[in-house]
Parts: C-alpha cells; sequence; structure tokens
C-alpha cells in the first residue's frame, strides 16, 4: 500500500483489500477493490495492479478539499462532495452551500470569484444559494455581497468596478447586485449605527 496517508488508516485499506485477494492472484478483481476503496471518504484514486510473481501494488490518492460544504462535507475542485467529521486544519477553508445541490456549479463561481477577488487583497470566506437560486458571498473583510440568480459573471465584473471606483477606501457592510445597472450598498458604519439602535432599544437587528 503506497500513497501519502494523512486521513486514512492503512489498517482499513487493509481490511477492504483482503476479502478479495482470498480467491487467489489471478482471480482477484482488481477493479473490484479499487472501487471498494475509493468508497472510502478520504479516497480520491485508488490504483491497483498486479505485480508478478503474487503481490498487489495499491497506490492511494487522498483527497484535496478546496471548500467546505455545509457543515459535516468537503469539496473537491472537481465538485465532488465527501463526508467527514470536521478537522480542525481545514476549518480556515470557505464554506459553499446549495440549497439546489449543485455543488459543481457553486464550486465554479467560488473558483471566479477567488480569481478575480485576489488581486483586491480578499477573498470568500463563503459562499450560499437558496432554493430560488440567488447567490451571496461572504468576503473575509466581512462584506456581504449579493449576486442574485443570474448573470453572476457580469455581476462579479460590476462589482470590481464598484470596489475600484467609487466605493475604493470605503467601510462597506453589504453590495447587493441584483439590479439591471447600479448597485445598493449598506456602508458599514450605518450597519452598525442600526445595530446600536436596536440593541438599546432592547431588540435586535438583523440583515435581510
Amino acid at each position: 500500500i503506497r500513497g501519502d496517508l494523512k486521513h486514512i488508516e492503512r489498517e482499513d485499506i487493509s481490511v477492504i483489500i483482503e476479502p478479495h485477494v482470498e480467491r487467489g492472484f489471478l482471480r482477484t478483481d482488481i477493479q473490484r477493490i479499487s472501487d471498494d476503496l475509493e468508497g472510502l471518504a478520504w479516497v480520491a484514486r485508488a490504483d491497483v495492479r498486479r505485480r508478478w510473481p503474487g503481490t498487489l501494488l495499491v497506490i492511494v490518492s487522498e483527497e484535496q478539499p478546496i471548500a467546505r460544504w455545509g457543515e459535516v462535507g468537503y469539496l473537491n475542485a472537481r465538485g465532488d462532495i465527501f463526508y467527514s467529521d470536521a478537522l480542525p486544519e481545514y476549518q480556515q477553508l470557505p464554506q459553499l452551500w446549495s440549497d439546489q445541490r449543485s455543488p459543481a456549479t457553486l464550486v465554479e463561481r467560488y473558483q471566479l470569484l477567488q480569481t478575480v477577488l485576489m488581486s483586491e487583497e480578499m477573498s470568500v470566506a463563503g459562499l450560499q444559494q437558496d432554493q430560488l437560486g440567488q447567490l451571496s458571498a461572504f468576503l473575509s473583510n466581512g462584506m456581504e455581497v449579493q449576486f442574485g440568480d443570474r448573470d453572476f459573471a457580469v455581476r462579479v465584473s460590476r462589482f470590481i468596478r464598484l470596489i475600484r471606483g467609487d466605493l475604493r477606501n470605503q467601510r462597506i457592510a453589504k453590495i447587493d447586485l441584483r439590479y439591471e445597472q447600479g448597485a445598493a450598498v449598506l456602508p458599514a458604519s450605518e450597519q452598525w449605527a442600526r445595530a446600536s439602535a436596536a440593541r438599546s432599544q432592547g431588540g435586535s437587528y438583523g440583515s435581510n
């Protein structure tokens, strides 16, 4: 068994392999072994080969998560979901979620937004899509951006123009781009003022 294994125990791999090899070297179904191993949570690929005269070589590649999927899952770069216990080393990954269960599309949009934000010294902390397809991003600087349910690339371009232009060096809490032209902007100072007023009156403040 070969591979840089951090999240998979070699004993767990052996338990899957052993029943298959009982039939003998030549009768062992190596494709079935590969399929069974790839059913493990952290296995991205299992390459099983015969090595004469009587050895099986099993090369295991682990998943490389690029984001968390909700509270209990992870996403790889292909948009595949796999589930595992929450691990501390991945808590800083962005959190993605779609009520429409379309992770591949969401990953594509995450990668596009993450790429354009790099030049602005920002990153995506979270990306969420509701049942109506409305997409909202939560950025590393605390800003929330609502992109709506269509024309994502166009609205990303509009967002970048805004923060490079009229909103440059301003502290923004929320930008709503769900308009054919322009955007609605909530300055951070206004959000704090509204929250403070709600607390002083014994209520609560939430952004809708």
